[in-house]
């Protein structure tokens, strides 16, 4: 660890800034402190210089973790309660355009590129390739999802 040299302290808003994961916290915040690096956590109170600071990192590091397994739970609940409504919640797909609803967004069909997308579907279903599909709509000049032409 190189850089650990060339400084001698390194300030951050808390230790969540170096890492959420426990052990990856506790790997690098023992790095930068076995090469005399002074760690200090300005939110959370972490001192590396503390006696009391294992303690703390161990105790910091473990609400770190819960932290992103809380997160990643309410925002799947959310983005569910949302498609379950009929709400739009992801990227947009060709053939769609977003619009405000209330509470969210939904989808509306952009029936010019809807036409376009049944075509694909049925040369797939009747055996052409995906490769044939776009030979074919490349030879019309048809422009892809962004524009573009073949």
């Amino acid at each position: 660890m190189k850089a650990a040299r060339s400084f001698n302290l390194l300030l951050v808003e808390s230790l969540d800034r170096l890492s959420r994961d426990i052990g990856e916290q506790d790997r690098v915040v023992k790095r930068l402190e076995h090469h005399g690096v002074h760690i200090v956590g300005v939110s959370d109170g972490y001192d590396s210089l503390s006696s009391g600071r294992n303690v703390m990192r161990v105790a910091r590091g473990l609400v770190n973790e819960r932290y992103l397994d809380d997160l990643r739970s309410k925002v799947h609940r959310t983005l569910s309660n949302k498609a379950a409504t009929g709400h739009h919640v992801a990227g947009l797909s060709y053939g769609y355009r977003s619009e405000r609803a209330p509470h969210g967004k939904r989808l509306v069909v952009v029936e010019d590129e809807a036409t376009v997308v049944r075509e694909i579907f049925a040369a797939y279903a009747d055996g052409s390739s995906r490769q044939r599909a776009a030979d074919q709509l490349n030879r019309r000049s048809f422009p892809g999802p962004r524009g573009a032409l073949g």
